[in-house]
């Protein structure tokens, strides 16, 4: 405000740009109210410090409208009309003026668009988790045989965590993927698995690694489920003992022998960790070894200290020219635009955005303290802080409308929704797929086909089939071999190495 008002004196024009509609950044303290109020300030900025600035906004404001969407097709564009003018009748009333005049026009001469929701059954949150993933890989299928390549279609999340399951699910059926998020080393089963192992080399003491390994080789079937006798070989020192019992090669001494790289490979290779699908995870992995220990004489210590300080960092990498699928979290989609939107775990709910809350005591067992900081919970409405609870509450709602606003809004041509049944939500919650469902029952527009809703027909955006594309280098097999087994030394040379050569002279007897 300083700055605005010094430029406003100095006779500058000033130009601030922004949609509240898209404010979904509360959580580091962004404030819509800023916006919102514009020419007004906040309650919060003291009058004798900004006065002077307001009256300078006040008079030279003139606010400026901009109601043509230039981006999506007309059924996109009309669906969000109304969908977003049912939602924000839940608003609360000081907050609903940021969608008064959300409704946005298409451009004149554009045609078709599509949308589509789907409600899935929701009998646990594993089985709906795979229903999601088996959706969106049928969409992409179906997506290709329309006619659009796999770089024009992108799949947003809430969390890296979705991500990093659509990224799995679809690396595995053979689609190629780019995600910096979704991809990192540290969501690999296969890799914690692998850093597993090498804790259990590095301390046989620790149970944890050995607890892990053990697990993981239950669930992928290559131990019997007996935890109980298993727990009592881990805690007595005796689970590498019995790994060897199974079949699996597992030799502390010979693989502490072994140089880091070939230690992980020795170790992918005894556990099966090498065959089908190719798994890219691995190969990173070993890259990350292999950067690590050239050329450095570190140890098995070194190198697990390194993986945790850079776990967060290390990312499946694939090239921006590949022909693949983008998967990436709201946020970062924010301000990017796509032909093909597919939007898997529609579930979002009102949370709090902020978990704890500043309050002024009024009380005179607390006098003398200024601030406090507390829960952000029901029992606020208990200690006198219930309109401070409410407020909050009504800002959780509006932060999740807005993460839906600009999931919805980023689509040129089709956005696919993959939501629940609401039946299945918590009652009385407020989430994403109980509104979808009441906007159903309202709207004239939508279309149905057994638990598949639709706005617009997927038709008017048929293209020519592309050719498939060639996949990147280094996405094909995973090679690995002990090249200890491919090297053999004679004792002593054979007579065939002097062919050609004179005989050496007969030693003189004595």
């Amino acid at each position: 405000m300083p700055l605005i008002s010094n430029s406003l004196a100095s006779g500058n024009f000033n130009l601030v740009v922004g949609d509240g509609k898209q404010a979904i950044y509360r959580f580091r303290n962004g404030q819509v109210e800023q916006f919102m109020l514009l020419p007004g300030l906040p309650a919060s900025y003291e009058p004798e410090v900004f006065g002077e600035a307001g009256a300078a906004l006040i008079r030279n404001f003139s606010p400026e409208l901009l109601n043509s969407n230039f981006r999506s097709l007309p059924a996109i564009v009309g669906f969000n009309n109304e969908f977003f003018r049912f939602v924000s009748g839940r608003l609360d009333d000081s907050l609903r003026s940021i969608y008064d005049d959300q409704e946005q026009k298409p451009i004149s001469g554009k045609t078709g668009g599509f949308v589509s929701i789907d409600f899935l059954a929701y009998d646990s949150p594993a089985l709906f988790r795979e229903a999601n993933l088996e959706r969106a890989s049928d969409l992409i299928s179906q997506l290709v045989t329309d006619g659009y390549s796999l770089r024009e279609i992108v799949i947003l999340t809430r969390s890296n965590l979705e991500g990093s399951h659509i990224a799995r699910f679809l690396m595995n059926a053979g689609v190629r993927v780019i995600s910096a998020e979704a991809l990192l080393l540290a969501a690999s089963p296969e890799v914690n698995f692998l850093v597993s192992l090498l804790r259990m080399l590095n301390d046989p003491s620790d149970t944890i690694p050995a607890s892990a390994v053990l697990l993981s080789l239950e669930l992928r079937g290559l131990l019997p489920v007996d935890h109980e006798r298993l727990m009592d070989l881990i805690r007595n020192r005796g689970f590498a003992a019995y790994l060897r019992v199974q079949g699996f090669a597992f030799i502390e001494h010979k693989l502490l022998s072994l140089p880091l790289y070939d230690l992980c490979e020795e170790l992918i290779r005894i556990f099966s960790l090498d065959g089908k699908p190719y798994n890219p995870y691995i190969q990173f992995f070993l890259e990350f070894v292999n950067r690590i220990s050239a050329g450095k004489a570190i140890q098995l210590p070194d190198l697990l200290m390194a993986w945790e300080e850079k776990k967060s960092q290390l990312s499946v990498i694939i090239p921006e020219g590949v022909d693949a699928v983008r998967i990436m979290t709201i946020h970062k989609a924010k301000g990017l635009e796509f032909p093909v939107v597919i939007l898997p775990f529609a579930t979002a709910a009102v949370k709090n955005t902020r978990d704890q809350l500043w309050v002024k005591p009024d009380h005179p067992l607390l006098e003398g303290l200024p601030v406090a900081l507390l829960q952000n919970s029901e029992k606020l409405e208990m200690v006198g802080y219930g309109e401070l609870y409410r407020q909050e509450r009504s800002k959780s709602l509006l932060d999740m409308i807005n993460m839906i606003y600009v999931a919805f809004t980023r689509p040129v041509e089709r956005l696919y929704i993959i939501s629940r049944e609401p039946g299945s939500a918590k009652s009385g919650s407020l989430a994403l797929p109980l509104l979808l469902q009441e906007f159903m029952a309202l709207s004239a527009n939508v279309k149905r086909d057994g638990s598949n809703y639709f706005f617009g027909e997927t038709g008017s955006t048929l293209r020519e089939v592309k050719k498939e594309t060639e996949a990147p280098p280094g996405m094909g097999t995973f090679i690995s071999a002990p090249w200890q087994d491919r090297i053999r030394i004679a004792s002593r040379a054979p007579d065939t190495w002097s062919a050609g050569l004179s005989p050496l002279p007969t030693p003189m007897t004595p």
